[in-house]
This record gives structure tokens, C-alpha cells and sequence, in this order.
């Protein structure tokens, strides 16, 4: 038997979500756009695409923001809150 998620169905934006965490957590290590990218060494359009939910970050670039903002991965998907949009109705087997 297998499980597959049909996403399509879930009406959350994660790239937005996780892009909006990742610019909170800049503005609240007091970091502007560039000195954020000069830090990681990702671009500043790159963060700000991800910023702008239009690129979905990766886990690599991920641990780096986390790494210069001080603030744990958890910080950036707040699993709280996963759990409790989960909804079984969308799993399909």
C-alpha cells in the first residue's frame, strides 16, 4: 500500500511561509538584505526571492541564514503550527 499527499489540495503557501520567518528573523538579528547575503555568501536577489515566497530556499541555505541569524531551524517552519493545520482527509492510499 502506498500514501501519497496530493499538495495540491493543501491551501498553504510554504515557500511564502518560510519566506516571511526567514526576513523576520533578518530584521530581528538587525541585518539589512546585504549584509545578510555578504554573510552567507548567498545573493541578496536569491534572499530576496525566498523572502518573497517566488524561490523556495534549501536546506543548505537554510542552516546558513540560521547560522547568521542566530536562530534555530525550528524558528523558520514553527512545527506547531504543521501539526495543526494537518489534515488526514488529504492523504489518499
Amino acid at each position: 500500500m502506498t500514501c501519497k499527499i496530493y499538495l495540491k489540495e493543501m491551501k498553504r503557501d510554504v515557500n511564502k511561509e518560510i519566506g516571511e520567518r526567514v526576513r523576520k528573523a533578518r530584521v530581528l538579528s538587525n541585518l539589512t538584505l546585504k549584509q545578510l547575503a555578504d554573510r552567507t555568501g548567498i545573493g541578496y536577489v536569491t534572499i530576496s526571492r525566498i523572502e518573497h515566497g517566488t524561490r523556495a530556499v534549501s536546506a543548505s541555505e537554510l542552516i546558513l541564514i540560521s547560522n547568521e541569524t542566530k536562530k534555530p531551524i525550528s524558528f523558520f517552519y514553527e512545527l506547531d503550527e504543521v501539526i495543526e493545520y494537518f489534515d488526514p482527509n488529504i492523504l489518499k492510499f
